[in-house]
């Protein structure tokens, strides 16, 4: 399957981080350094990003990724691949909890 164009999907429960920083916001995701599982993370990125994974149910995780670039917030990542598209998932780290950002869907095209 070839990929179609990626689009960012905007999370409403993340708008305060998000509304009108949107190409900020995306020029970091884009920029991050996607690591492969097993990886050694801090506690909190770790217990962040498996949290993520269980609620949001995100299958075949291949690279997850943490960045300080949203100081004083954490921004970490989580890839996932479905059936019919990959995407990368960003959520805030606010310290206390999280708040879901983005997602960069890269959908599938049928060959």
């Amino acid at each position: 399957m070839d990929q179609i164009e990626t689009r960012v999907d905007w999370f409403e429960v993340g708008k305060e981080h998000w509304d009108g920083n949107q190409e900020r916001i995306k020029a970091i995701c884009s920029a991050v350094e996607w690591i492969e599982p097993p990886c050694t993370l801090g506690f909190m990125q770790g217990e962040c990003i498996n949290t993520c994974i269980k609620e949001f149910k995100i299958p075949k995780v291949s690279h997850v990724a943490v960045s300080h670039e949203l100081a004083p917030f954490g921004l970490c990542g989580i890839r996932g691949h479905y059936k019919n598209a990959d995407v990368d998932f960003f959520v805030v780290d606010e310290g206390t909890h999280t708040s879901s950002l983005c997602a960069f869907v890269s959908e599938k095209a049928d060959e």
